[in-house]
């Protein structure tokens, strides 16, 4: 694995504490992440493994925090052993497809995880609200980024996603609203598959397992 020089740079400058090393037995940045708020307001630090994929940039790096100041509970976004959920994994492999820099992971994602907890430590709520973790969560994005709350809906795209089937920008929707696809869901199906036949495979058997009702 070859790291880009200018993407450590770039971590160096920003978070000055991190350095890379190894966790867990895997390249890692590994150190210290100081938050402070809006004003610059020192608020909290934590000690943190950033592990490195195996295929950088095309894959989610894996936050761990070390410094076991965080819940690890059921209703957490950390689990047992540190791992932390940043964002929803399905915005995340779309993202990597795409590459993912470490010093843009860093800023985008970690640093605003953090502040979120801290919130929530504090307000007892994530601010702009929370997803549900597994297959409920993964719904919950789902109906969002198609805005419904219509599961069939859901599943509609997921099945037409997985078909392979052409739609071009001229077509009309395939949701029925009478609209070319370039000015309705055109950029939706491709956000689905960019995610992956394997996962929309698996999300699609789950989400037809939810009892009407649920969900």
């Amino acid at each position: 694995m070859t790291i880009d020089k200018n993407d450590l740079a770039e971590v160096e400058r920003r978070f000055p504490k991190l350095r890379l090393g190894e966790y867990l037995g895997k390249k890692a940045l590994v150190g210290v992440i100081d938050v402070s708020d809006a004003e610059g307001n020192f608020l909290e630090e934590f000690e943190v493994a950033l592990l490195i994929p195996e295929k950088y940039p095309y894959g989610v790096p894996d936050l761990f925090e070390t410094s076991q100041k965080l819940s690890r509970g059921e209703n957490d976004h950390v689990n047992a052993i540190g791992l932390c959920c940043v964002e929803m994994d399905l915005d995340l492999m779309v993202q990597a497809r795409r590459g993912i820099r470490l010093s843009d992971f860093l800023t985008r994602k970690v640093y605003p995880f953090f502040l979120s907890v801290l919130h929530k430590m504090h307000e007892g709520t994530y601010p702009g609200g929370d997803y549900a973790h597994g297959t409920e969560g993964r719904l919950q994005r789902y109906r969002e980024r198609f805005n419904t709350n219509d599961n069939s809906f859901v599943l509609d795209a997921l099945e037409l996603a997985l078909s392979g089937r052409s739609v071009g920008r001229n077509d009309l929707c395939w949701c029925g609203s009478g609209r070319k696809a370039k000015r309705c869901h055109l950029d939706d199906l491709e956000w689905l598959r960019a995610i992956g036949s394997a996962q929309l495979q698996q999300d699609l058997h789950d989400i037809r397992a939810i009892p009407d009702g649920q969900g």
